[in-house]
């Protein structure tokens, strides 16, 4: 049996995640909570929560997984948005904010998939 641990912290924590073996759910994991699954060599193994999710991550054998959210994903987000926050506060120009408000959804949009790292707990 393959476990998957999740650690994720306070992000999302009333939300499980759905586990995704080859493409397909196949359950969910709550925070601080576990799930098994029958796990093949070369399956593999992905966390989503709506449009955030984690890189696949190919199975060896029965392992012990941990997931946990990637705070550089978090707090490049956060730093991007107080930046908004301040420059709007500023009368910055609406040519100026509207860059700032693209670089704030393209920075989400060409990192969902790295929201969450799938690795082996230790």
């Amino acid at each position: 049996m393959t476990v998957i641990k999740r650690k994720t912290n306070f992000y999302g924590y009333g939300t499980p995640l759905e586990v995704l073996k080859n493409g397909q759910k196949i359950g969910q994991v709550r925070s601080e909570k576990s799930f098994q699954f029958q796990g093949n060599p070369g399956d593999k193994i992905q966390v989503k929560q709506f449009l955030l999710r984690s890189k696949e991550y190919e199975i060896s054998a029965n392992e012990n997984l941990k997931v946990t959210s990637n705070s550089n994903f978090f707090l490049i987000g956060i730093f991007l948005f107080v930046i908004l926050i301040v420059f709007s506060a500023l009368k910055m120009s609406l040519l100026g904010i509207g860059v700032l408000v693209l670089a704030y959804f393209g920075f989400y949009l060409t990192h969902l998939n790295t929201a969450f790292i799938i690795s082996k707990e230790e």
